[in-house]
């Protein structure tokens, strides 16, 4: 009589190896994955800032009135004369402080806003729109 056993399955060594491998792999991936996510959210919140800043100019132009809109660290927050004002926060976004006046034409008197990103700065021109792109 032979008595040979068959192999079945799998050992606990060799599942604990490949987890450690799938462990390690992981390691790698994840700070990376993290830092194109927060990549992304900041591009969407700039695309937002960008919105903002044009809604705006258009709506001094619109109402014929000058608009004040100041940026200090996280926040846009603007005023229309004689109405309310608003305000955004921003998660992924930073502003150095500045006070910016939008005229009744919808002209910024400056030229423009420096956005401090994760991990790059970029400026948005103000008065952009009266150029072609």
């Amino acid at each position: 009589m032979n008595l040979r056993r068959q192999k079945a399955g799998i050992t606990l060594v060799e599942l604990l190896v490949v987890l450690i491998i799938v462990g390690l792999l992981a390691s790698l991936v994840s700070p990376v994955m993290y830092r194109q996510i927060e990549k992304g959210r900041a591009e969407a919140e700039f695309m937002t800032l960008r919105s903002q800043l044009r809604g705006i100019s258009a709506t001094a132009f619109a109402r014929g009135r000058p608009v004040e809109v100041e940026v200090k660290d996280r926040r846009l927050s603007w005023s229309v004369e004689g109405l309310s004002s608003r305000a955004v926060e921003f998660k992924h976004l930073e502003f150095m402080p500045q006070v910016i006046v939008i005229s009744k034409n919808g002209l910024a008197d400056h030229g423009s806003i420096s956005v401090k990103m994760p991990q790059t700065t970029r400026d948005i021109p103000l008065n952009a729109y009266l150029t072609v792109e």
